[in-house]
Parts: structure tokens; sequence; C-alpha cells
């Protein structure tokens, strides 16, 4: 297994649990006590959403990882190589928009670039 791959895995796993477990806490949760734009005039619907929403990224990220693993069990062939170069590149521009969107402020650019190196890396030895 390439140590490399799981070593990214890990660290999106952890990632998409903070995510949900600390956004929801932190942000999510606060938000949905203020009034917002309704959706189709429903509140329920605008909230709901946000939250779902929310969440299905760090389901996202976790199948990610899951794609991640498997792929690290066997020897990386042409089409195992070409999945973990998108999904680094994806971490890649995940990383960036979050640097430039967020001035550097939000620390989740250092995990998506570090991801997206590590995966390089990984499909590179």
């Amino acid at each position: 297994m390439s140590m490399y791959l799981l070593i990214s895995a890990v660290i999106i796993i952890v990632t998409a649990i903070f995510h949900s477990v600390v956004g929801e806490k932190l942000i999510i949760s606060p938000t949905l006590k203020l009034d917002l734009p309704q959706i189709f005039k429903s509140d329920f619907l605008t909230k709901r959403t946000l939250r779902f929403a929310w969440h299905i990224t760090s389901i996202v990220w976790i199948a990610l990882a899951g794609i991640i693993l498997t792929i690290a069990q066997n020897p990386l062939d042409t089409t195992g190589i070409f999945i973990i170069k998108i999904i680094s590149l994806t971490f890649l521009m995940s990383g960036l928009i979050s640097l430039v969107g967020a001035h550097g402020k939000h620390f989740s650019w250092y995990v998506f670039l570090a991801v997206s190196v590590i995966l390089w890396i990984g499909v590179m030895v």
C-alpha cells in the first residue's frame, strides 16, 4: 500500500470530520438562527439546504478518501494514476480558491495543498 496515498486519505477523513463537527457548531447552527433569504418561500427549505450542503461536502471528501484507499491497495496502473492526479488537482484548486478567497486567513488552504502535494508525490514515486 502506498503510504503517501494512505496519509492523504487519513488527512482528508480527519478534515471531513472536523469540517462537519466544528462547522455545525460554529457556523451552521448560529447561521440558521438568522433571518435568511427563503428558497421557494420556505424558511425550512432554506435552512435544510444550507445544512445538508455543508455536510455533503464532508461526505464527498470521505468518498474521495475511499477511492484513494481503494487505489492505494493495488499497484498503480495508468487508470489509478490518472484518478489520483484528478483528485490531486481538485485539492490543488480547492486550496488555491481558499487561499485567494479568504486571503490566506482560513487554514483549509494548507490542508488542501498538502493533500494535493502528497497525492502527486504518491503517484510519482
